[in-house]
């Protein structure tokens, strides 16, 4: 993403900030000591996605204690300029009826598919955080279970234990649910247990006929 710093309308800096997930947090700061500003000048950051696509606009009117400080963040504690377009109004669920975690799970199953364990760890809290739905909630202890195998289907295969990986794989591919996000991610592994399988073989009978020639 990009935060885009403009002072009373003139481009000053374009940041470019990286960002490895959904869940990532990042900011930018902006020193302006030494230059010939005034109280009453307006900071602007745009921030936008490296295609273009904008996601918020701040503007900042500097005041005496800002140009003394020289320094001011962007962050999410400061609040966008207001708009014209109506936010429509959402009636508040019942106290235990559930929530729309599509996004959520989404999320955990991108992340399982990459590998990153720690991070649908991460996401399957934050899901668990917006319910107090008790079925909801059960699928979700379920779905951390089954994401801490996973964890170790995957440090197996690291380990390049074939055997072990492919033994608690055949597991898996029963206990998990095809609708899990893990299923898919399971998937992806025996793709990849079935080439580093191939390998193991292939070398073992390449070591068997150079020790018996």
């Amino acid at each position: 993403m990009h935060h885009r710093w403009s002072y009373n309308n003139t481009r000053v800096a374009d940041v470019s900030l990286e960002v490895g997930s959904d869940f990532w947090r990042t900011w930018s700061s902006k020193s302006f000591a030494n230059l010939a500003l005034e109280p009453g000048g307006q900071w602007q950051v745009d921030v936008t996605t490296a295609s273009g696509c904008t996601l918020g606009q701040w503007t900042l009117t500097l005041v005496e204690a800002d140009i003394s400080s020289g320094f001011i963040e962007a962050q999410p504690a400061m609040q966008p300029e207001e708009t014209n377009t109506p936010v429509p109004s959402t009636p508040a669920p019942p106290h235990n009826s559930p929530v729309d975690l599509q996004e959520n799970y989404a999320a955990i199953k991108e992340l399982l598919e990459l590998g990153d364990s720690s991070g649908a760890r991460r996401a399957i809290k934050l899901a668990r955080e917006r319910t107090l739905n008790p079925d909801q909630l059960e699928q979700l202890d379920a779905l951390e279970t089954d994401s801490n195998a996973f964890a170790r289907l995957s440090q197996l295969i690291r380990q390049r234990d074939i055997a072990g990986a492919r033994q608690l794989l055949a597991q898996l591919m029963i206990s998990v649910p095809q609708s899990s996000p893990v299923y898919s991610a399971l998937q992806s592994r025996r793709e990849l247990l079935e080439q580093l399988g191939a390998t193991s073989d292939s070398h073992e009978g390449f070591q068997s006929v150079a020790n018996n020639p």
